[in-house]
């Protein structure tokens, strides 16, 4: 649907676009985003976000309001506005294109939930970046490419084959690299999507006001939000969301899917912290009967 805006990339300062200037002609945008994937990842940043999780252990308590304040939901006048100055499309998807916009659908709340939990939902200028790098179909413009047996009928493997792509990349790139801050962004886009479609396009509007202010960002919300914000609001079923949502939240995502021996690498971080923690304990017990024989007088 879109055309011309990676024309001049190379002249911008767009630090997501993976494709470089060959975004709008690349045909291997999918084996590049693997590739960019792979060489971000960094096991000790991993190790030590494993190790000292004070700071994500909190993140974790947090609830976002989309999630819990459901009852007597109504537009704000702020939200009406953008609605009606979005852009009047028709589209005409063919099934298979429906059912993978969903799958897409998935990649966008996902990132939005990892930077609402990451900043307790006040947007910083780095929120546009976290977004846009989180979204494949934005960074790599790669969205999810499935050829279901049957549409709207999501199988296990292609729900989780969108959300191990998320998580990926939840784990090389921003601030905090946490499996279980992964598994939190997942429980908040199962009930995003519970709560139905209103709430979906609440949840796209905010993506929508955090790229539109970024004056190089904002032309993910061109290609990408703005047009999702409209056919959520009035072509996606409200019961296909709900049901994403049930099948998200059953969902179970092992570390091994991810491809970077996430427990292999927990594992030598325990083990590491347990010789520690047993040297401190062998310094304690050294110190202590020090000072039990200067009180006896035979030092």
């Amino acid at each position: 649907m879109h055309e011309g805006y990676f024309k001049h990339v190379s002249h911008t300062e767009n630090e997501i676009n993976e494709p470089g200037v060959e975004a709008e002609t690349c045909t291997m945008r999918r084996e590049r985003r693997l590739k960019h994937e792979n060489d971000k990842w960094d096991e000790e940043y991993y190790m030590a976000d494993y190790a000292d999780n004070a700071q994500i252990l909190e993140l974790l308590k947090w609830r976002h309001p989309h999630t819990t304040n459901v009852e007597n939901f109504q537009y704000t006048d702020e939200e009406n506005a953008v609605i009606l100055r979005l852009p009047r499309k028709e589209y005409l998807p063919t099934p298979t294109q429906t059912h993978n916009l969903y799958l897409t659908l998935l990649s966008l709340l996902f990132s939005y939930a990892y930077e609402c939990r990451t900043n307790h939902r006040d947007p910083t200028p780095e929120s546009a970046w976290t977004l846009a790098t989180l979204i494949p179909a934005c960074s790599a413009l790669d969205p999810p490419n499935s050829l279901p047996s049957k549409p709207l009928t999501f199988s296990a493997d292609e729900l989780s084959d969108v959300l191990i792509t998320s998580y990926r990349r939840s784990l090389a790139f921003p601030l905090y690299r946490s499996w279980i801050l992964a598994e939190a962004c997942r429980m908040d886009v199962a009930q995003f999507l519970a709560n139905g479609k209103r709430m979906v396009v609440r949840c796209l509007l905010e993506m929508k006001s955090i790229l539109d202010h970024h004056e190089v960002y904002y032309v993910y919300s061109k290609i990408w939000v703005d047009d999702f914000c409209v056919w959520a609001q009035a072509h996606a079923s409200d019961d296909v969301i709900r049901s994403l949502g049930m099948h998200v939240s059953a969902l179970e995502i092992r570390k091994s899917s991810i491809g970077w021996s996430l427990e292999e690498l927990e594992a030598a971080t325990q083990a590491v912290e347990d010789r520690e923690s047993d040297s401190d304990d062998e310094s304690d017990a050294e110190s202590a009967r020090e000072d039990g024989d200067e009180s006896d007088g035979r030092v």
